[in-house]
């Protein structure tokens, strides 16, 4: 009998009511409720009407962290650390609310240099717990970054995620071949926005239930021109910028510091690690799909990535073992540009001459043949790239019809799924309705492939170079759409690689393309279950 997978739970960012941010697992936290990605607001109703936040307006209190446990002289590797958090925006009572979003790093900048995550329960009264391992014997100092205050997730969740054309593209129309320039600025174009059934006459729709149920793109529709040759896109930054600009209005404050990406000070933060080595974690069990992920999850040593996910024993990355590997396989990497620093990077990994089939774009889809190995290796990016350059939209390809074309009787893929960067602006609901779609489509792959390794690998906080930044590319949204990817694709036969923690406690500072040597560690955690398991 064929086994029926259950439909994705609804929970975390699905539903708002959780409380946990995080990323250990502490025996000590057994009856903590775990759940991620809630706010202890409740959701705001005309955000158009006043100033919501006001009253909060110019009342920031430095947090305070004071150290619970153990006491500052007796901390010994492999010891879980307790901070305390309080943290009153104000003396008000109604602005102690609770709902921060934090990032927490325990680092030493050498002898060792080493570094890991840590987590927080949130109380929704002010007072959080932040949890972080004592990984090394030697220095340690808490990171605490105060990201964003409750009143500015509250905001980003209720007023800013749900609201329409925050993404919007311009679309250019390529004229007939005879007039044709290969200088796309001077073609007819139109703003494209998402949108649901609607009377778009006047417009064009461009409507793809397969991989986007209701929604759809719209586009204005220039005179004269079909919209057939809708060809290419690009981000429209006036447009974004002008969105940012209206949501924010009146509460802006709550995007800058002191209340966003302020660094927290306080004589708790250094200690002194005792022991002589580095923790020793107890067997770890093999790498399988849909375990848990653990709460702590690994943590960075002499610039190694040492992971408690899931026993990883063998170092598939050396070139023999990778070609082992990889031989009579087809490796298929689904994502952004994050996920093409995978190809590039297993690319010289592999080490083989390789052959690359006319059609390479390197922006949006390569193939590599290894004849020798007889392997292939494909990268593909999804349509609607949010980008400041164009993109030919037949350079593009839906997951879905990705995973629908994987026919091969001989089943010999391997698949990675990988969306978050480009959909920060995406309103909750359609990212929702697509990642559905998506699981419809792995199930279609596991029907016809019951046994074929997928891996979904999760996102990572991002720079931020202009305060516009910080609202369409929220690490706060980022991290809600991750959780969405894990509750949604949960349940049928999938590994999440979440990758958070590696790159939030690497010693440099995070941006949208990490350094090759996060890519590697995280390759590392990849090849462990693909080569491993299968």
């Amino acid at each position: 009998m064929q086994y029926q997978y259950p439909r994705p739970l609804s929970r975390t960012a699905l539903h708002p009511r959780g409380r946990v941010q995080s990323s250990l697992v502490i025996a000590d936290l057994d009856n903590v409720d775990h759940t991620e990605g809630n706010v202890c607001f409740k959701p705001v109703d005309h955000h158009s009407s006043g100033k919501p936040w006001d009253r909060c307006k110019t009342a920031f209190v430095e947090p305070n962290v004071t150290l619970v446990s153990p006491s500052k002289g007796n901390v010994k590797v492999g010891d879980t650390i307790h901070y305390r958090i309080d943290s009153n925006l104000a003396p008000k009572q109604d602005c102690v609310s609770g709902g921060n979003f934090w990032f927490a790093v325990l680092h030493s900048p050498r002898n060792p240099e080493a570094s890991c995550a840590g987590f927080v329960v949130d109380h929704c009264n002010g007072s959080y717990d932040l949890f972080m391992v004592a990984a090394w014997a030697g220095n340690a100092t808490l990171n605490l970054t105060l990201v964003h205050t409750g009143e500015a997730v509250n905001h980003l969740r209720n007023v800013v995620w749900p609201a329409k054309d925050r993404v919007s593209f311009i679309g250019y129309y390529r004229p007939a071949a005879n007039n044709a320039t290969e200088n796309y600025k001077t073609w007819p174009h139109g703003v494209c926005n998402f949108r649901r059934p609607g009377n778009w006459s006047g417009a064009c729709e461009y409507p793809y239930p397969k991989a986007m149920g209701e929604w759809r793109l719209v586009c204005d529709n220039p005179t004269g021109v079909s919209c057939e040759t809708l060809s290419t896109m690009k981000g429209h930054g006036a447009r974004i910028e002008g969105s940012v600009s209206t949501l924010t209005k009146d509460v802006k404050y709550l995007f800058a510091r002191p209340n966003s990406y302020t660094r927290v000070e306080s004589t708790a933060v250094h200690l002194t690690v005792e022991g002589t080595s580095e923790m020793v974690s107890n067997k770890l069990p093999p790498c399988r799909p849909d375990q848990p992920i653990p709460q702590f999850q690994g943590y960075w040593k002499d610039g190694v990535w040492h992971s408690l996910l899931c026993e990883m024993k063998t170092d598939w990355r050396e070139k023999k073992r990778l070609r082992q590997c990889l031989q009579n396989r087809q490796l298929v990497l689904l994502g952004d540009s994050t996920t093409r620093q995978w190809f590039l990077n297993l690319q010289g990994m592999i080490g083989i001459q390789a052959v690359k089939p006319p059609g390479d774009v390197y922006c949006c889809n390569m193939v590599r043949v290894y004849k020798e190995l007889n392997a292939s290796m494909r990268f593909q990016i999804h349509p609607y790239v949010l980008a400041s350059y164009a993109v030919d939209i037949k350079n593009t390809m839906f997951e879905v019809d990705v995973l629908d074309g994987l026919d091969d009787p001989a089943c010999n893929y391997i698949v990675v799924l990988s969306p978050w960067a480009h959909f920060a602006q995406w309103i909750r609901d359609s990212y929702i309705t697509r990642t559905l779609l998506i699981r419809e489509a792995v199930l279609r792959l596991r029907k016809r492939c019951p046994g074929v390794p997928i891996v979904v690998k999760g996102p990572h906080p991002r720079n931020h170079r202009t305060s516009s930044s910080i609202i369409y590319g929220s690490d706060y949204i980022i991290r809600q759409i991750g959780l969405i990817n894990q509750e949604t694709l949960g349940g049928i036969g999938v590994w999440f690689l979440p990758v958070w923690d590696i790159n939030l406690a690497y010693p440099l500072n995070n941006t949208v393309h990490m350094p090759d040597k996060v890519v590697y560690e995280e390759l590392q955690m990849f090849l462990a279950f693909v080569c491993e398991a299968h």
